[in-house]
């Protein structure tokens, strides 16, 4: 197989997709050029691998050498992410493989909306090379006849041992696959189109594995972060959140900052910690923003126009709604953090779309939200 073209795997259960895959990827790792240095940017990333497979090659699990991002479709949110990288050239010399494209293609809908996941995936075989993004995937025998699998030239069908798998699989007439598995037909290889040679699937070395450090790799954003304690009398740390495709610590806010978020969300908690790092700019405070008396309102408004850094929270409902005064001086002005955006109108009162850092997985996890920023969410 040329790393150069797309590579489907097609099979049926228990034919040696995965393994298949997995002996794709640790011999694109264990490549080197002529002098034994791995070139750069000659890394993996991998989608839908199912763990046992993992476990029985250590070398591809997360973290190994030459290994960047390993997701699978229980978190929809980073692996949709990583497709729309893959599409957008950022993965360039780097092999992404797709365990059950049906399934993998499922998740990404759950995160960016219905169709998406196919659209995404037909952009990747589309353009993977000329974007010089290695590409192999798997998927059942009927996958042959789908629309994104007709421009894929190279196959390896697995597990079509009898006529009528044969023939939904799309082998030539007469041409069919043995019973054990990981034993093949490999379709598209060679430069005549007719030829259909069978082969068998190498099951990689327990001592294979990649070179030098991997490329970078998505980060799963934590559930649950608490604070680390300080000693009496010291400041606290600078830290608030993490997030962003390295889940990162984020900046301290520099100005002004509006939480919203449904009730139970944690907005009164995310004002805490703001507060905590915001303390050397002397911010005045408002919780419940959206329930204070014309006299707060016109306090908070007054700070506003001084140039002093307000902290608050509301609901995103009040938010959305609020087209004067206060609440919606500070929508216009100030950093968002949008707690819950995949809940009720957080995209309307944030002013931009959140399907894409909305996590799917856990729509209601307190304190799990959006940072909108000059008109960029993350």
């Amino acid at each position: 197989w040329s790393a150069a073209q797309p590579l489907a795997v097609l099979g049926s259960p228990g034919s040696g997709r995965s393994t298949a895959l997995a002996s794709a990827a640790l011999g694109f790792l264990a490549y080197a050029s002529p002098d034994g240095v791995r070139p750069a940017g000659h890394g993996v990333h991998l989608c839908g691998l199912p763990d046992h497979v993992i476990r029985q090659w250590p070398a591809l699990a997360d973290g190994a050498a030459g290994v960047g991002t390993v997701v699978g479709a229980s978190d929809p949110r980073r692996l949709a992410r990583l497709w729309e990288l893959a599409a957008s050239g950022e993965l360039r010399g780097d092999l992404l493989v797709l365990d059950d494209v049906d399934r993998l293609a499922a998740a990404v809908d759950s995160s960016r909306g219905p169709g998406e996941g196919l659209a995404l995936l037909e952009s990747l075989i589309r353009t993977s090379a000329s974007l010089g993004t290695h590409l192999a995937l798997s998927a059942p025998l009927a996958a042959a006849s789908a629309r994104w699998a007709t421009t894929l030239r190279t196959r390896l069908v697995l597990g079509a041992s009898q006529a009528g798998q044969a023939a939904v699989a799309g082998l030539p007439r007469g041409v069919r696959t043995g019973d054990l598995p990981g034993r093949g037909v490999l379709l598209g290889a060679g430069p005549d189109p007719a030829q259909a040679p069978e082969c068998q699937v190498l099951l990689p070395a327990p001592a294979e594995a990649g070179h030098g450090p991997g490329p970078i790799a998505l980060k799963e954003i934590p559930r649950y972060l608490p604070l680390a304690p300080h000693a009496p009398g010291s400041s606290p740390p600078a830290l608030w959140a993490v997030g962003g495709d390295q889940a990162r610590p984020i900046e301290p806010p520099c100005g002004s900052v509006l939480v919203m978020g449904p009730a139970g969300s944690g907005r009164s908690t995310a004002l805490r910690v703001l507060e905590s790092v915001c303390v050397g700019q002397a911010p005045l405070v408002v919780d419940d923003l959206d329930l204070c008396t014309a006299a707060e309102l016109g306090r908070v408004e007054q700070a506003l126009a001084e140039g002093r850094t307000v902290l608050a929270s509301a609901l995103t409902e009040r938010v959305a709604t609020s087209f004067r005064g206060a609440l919606a001086e500070l929508r216009a002005r100030a950093d968002l953090v949008v707690l819950w955006p995949g809940v009720g109108p957080a995209a309307q009162a944030a002013g931009v779309s959140l399907r894409a850092v909305c996590d799917p997985q856990a729509p209601t996890q307190p304190g799990r939200g959006a940072l909108v920023r000059r008109g960029q969410a993350m």
